[in-house]
């Protein structure tokens, strides 16, 4: 399958993002974790929110948009395919990079 280099925030980040990891990784690609060192830290008031929401919708875990303390990083050692920008801003590449855009600003 296809070479994957996914690149996450440092500082907390998003449980969808560990799910599409996850599913890529299912999928039988091989996935390398790549950390932004940029990435800020989610301010105090977001994760209140957050914890408010689970417990207004009854959820067991947190919802996809949730922060989590990390991902571990895993490196992978070859030649890569194609990189996956989950953080909104990652270091251009020669490497094809598919970014996430919202009305054209980049992530969050």
């Amino acid at each position: 399958m296809v070479s994957i280099d996914v690149i996450v925030p440092q500082i907390a980040p998003r449980r969808w993002q560990e799910l599409v990891i996850e599913r890529l990784r299912a999928d039988g690609h091989d996935v390398a974790v790549l950390h932004q060192a940029e990435a800020a830290a989610w301010p105090a008031a977001a994760k209140l929110a957050f914890a408010f929401e689970q417990r207004l919708f009854r959820r067991k875990g947190p919802g996809l948009g949730a922060p989590l303390d990390r991902l571990e990083a895993r490196s992978g050692g070859r030649p890569v395919a194609l990189r996956l920008d989950l953080a909104g801003n990652a270091a251009l590449s020669d490497i094809p990079t598919v970014g996430l855009r919202f009305d054209g600003s980049g992530f969050d």
